[in-house]
């Protein structure tokens, strides 16, 4: 970081918390192209595993809560999402 602050006290002394949090948001943003830039030299792409990821647990959430609706168990709502089915004896 650039400034003219003697000491990380004096630095925490003078950030209100929208500066604060342009600071970690920006060192985060870095990070994230970092890590981007270092996994595509081995040829991953973390932007399409991510947006992946993001569908898959969105449908699982949405399965979940169709499930509730319908008034299914937990366990129920699970074994639906790898095509099983069962029966609970009584």
């Amino acid at each position: 970081m650039v400034g003219t602050w003697k000491n990380v006290e004096e630095l925490e002394s003078f950030l209100n918390i929208h500066e604060l949090e342009a600071i970690v948001s920006a060192q985060r943003d870095r990070e994230s192209r970092n890590h981007k830039f270092l996994a595509s030299l081995k040829g991953i792409d973390l932007d399409k595993e991510s947006e992946d990821n993001a569908k898959e647990k969105f449908q699982r959430s949405i399965a979940r809560v169709q499930g509730k609706l319908q008034g299914k168990s937990k366990e129920e709502v699970e074994m639906d999402e790898f095509g099983l089915d069962f029966e609970i004896e009584e």
